[in-house]
């Protein structure tokens, strides 16, 4: 797997630029061409591309200045790119459009689960916080349990998740 390290950003890059170039010329933002895309679905995948592209760029930057996480933010550019090839399917492209139509519904309901998870943690940090101690207990309970607490925030909303479902 060595020579593909050397391999990776160069050819990536080449895809990425690619990728990018195909995105401006199907969208046609200044209606040069004066083609339409079949494939152009409400921006949901273009979005998803051009989002993809700029992350990858924002990698290619990184690595050419050999600063640190330039590989991963590139990696991230075009596994997200990698979804946008959906839009090839007509049943990807009926998903994302009754998904566009049902989210509003569920917001509402959404937002107050994570409001009432959020208003116990608080309320378990001031009842029970600091009364686990984690670790301490070796195998007097089960393996593990002692990480259900209020003792931090974060701690006490993974327990919280974890009452929910």
């Amino acid at each position: 797997a060595h020579w593909w390290n050397s391999v990776m950003m160069p050819v990536g890059s080449l895809i990425a630029l690619l990728g990018i170039i195909e995105l401006i010329l199907r969208c046609d933002f200044l209606k040069i061409f004066g083609v339409a895309s079949p494939t152009r679905l409400d921006g949901t995948f273009d979005g998803l591309a051009a989002f993809a592209g700029a992350l990858s760029l924002y990698g290619i930057l990184r690595y050419v200045l050999h600063l640190e996480s330039g590989i991963e933010f590139f990696l991230i550019g075009r596994s997200i790119d990698m979804v946008r090839f959906m839009r090839f399917f007509g049943l990807c492209r009926d998903i994302v459009k009754r998904t566009g139509q049902v989210l509003p519904a569920v917001i509402g309901p959404l937002v107050l689960v994570v409001t009432a998870m959020h208003i116990f943690t608080y309320i378990g940090m001031a009842i029970w916080g600091g009364a686990v101690h984690v670790g301490m207990y070796g195998e007097a309970i089960t393996p593990l349990y002692d990480l259900n607490n209020f003792n931090t925030y974060s701690a006490g909303l993974v327990t919280m998740f974890q009452v929910l479902v």
